[in-house]
């Protein structure tokens, strides 16, 4: 059974991140608003998709998660830079044929971190494995 993942850019991922981007530019720009503050929202929407294609679809950043092994006791997710997490997996996690949203609790956190994995992270020999394995339970 696989137990290491290495995900992959996602470019479902870069086109959902930009449609609803868009989408939310296309109400701004509908909004009865002076041009500074509507420029000034504009370029935050756009520094915002910067950062999330960055981020979380092109896998760029020094902090964006590039693998991840599932373990007995949780997950431990590997950033690009290097460094590791080691958390519980949390039950709002999300497992569908077209989305999987691993939520992860680390160690000493309160706030969960979020991994979106579609079908294009992963082969689809490994995107099904985890399917699997996340939702018959078969972690350990």
């Amino acid at each position: 059974m696989q137990r290491h993942y290495t995900l992959l850019p996602s470019r479902y991922l870069a086109l959902l991140l930009s449609i609803v981007h868009g989408a939310a530019l296309y109400a701004v720009a509908l909004l009865p608003l002076p041009f500074a503050a509507w420029f000034g929202l504009s370029l935050l929407l756009l520094f915002n998709l910067g950062r999330q294609l960055w981020i979380r679809a092109w896998l760029g950043a020094p902090s964006a998660i590039v693998a991840f092994s599932l373990e007995d006791d949780g997950l431990v997710l590997t950033s690009r830079s290097g460094g590791t997490l080691h958390g519980a997996l949390l039950g709002n996690s999300v497992v569908t044929p077209c989305l999987t949203i691993l939520n992860v609790l680390p160690g000493g956190a309160h706030r969960p971190h979020s991994v979106l994995i579609f079908p294009d992270s992963l082969d689809a020999a490994s995107f099904r494995q985890l399917r699997v394995n996340l939702r018959w339970g078969a972690l350990s």
